[in-house]
């Protein structure tokens, strides 16, 4: 019989929640090494505070949470970063007129 995949990827979690080695990356599931980045200071987090908030959508009931969220005036994303995330782009170059080919 075939295994069932989940695709954990869409698992509610909150978006404060990150490693310290990357704050964008997390576990899907409670873990020593996640902080918190609702405060200037990342907080350590239990592993039961982690599994009844920061892992489920009661995140939204946080204090840390609310908290931030009352500061920065931020909506509930579960799987988005706190971090906003910009891709660089070059300014256009000129576009030089290609050479006309003569058949030879």
């Amino acid at each position: 019989m075939p295994a069932v995949e989940r695709d954990l990827a869409d698992a509610p979690a909150c978006p404060l929640l990150g490693l310290a080695a990357d704050r964008r990356t997390r576990y899907t599931f409670p873990h020593p090494d996640h902080l918190c980045y609702a405060t200037a200071t990342p907080g350590v987090l239990g592993p039961v505070h982690q599994a009844a908030c920061c892992l489920s959508l009661s995140f939204m009931a946080c204090d840390r949470y609310r908290s931030w969220q009352g500061e920065t005036g931020a909506v509930p994303q579960p799987n988005a970063s706190p971090v906003p995330t910009t891709t660089p782009t070059a300014p256009p170059s000129p576009i030089a007129p290609a050479e006309a080919v003569k058949p030879g």
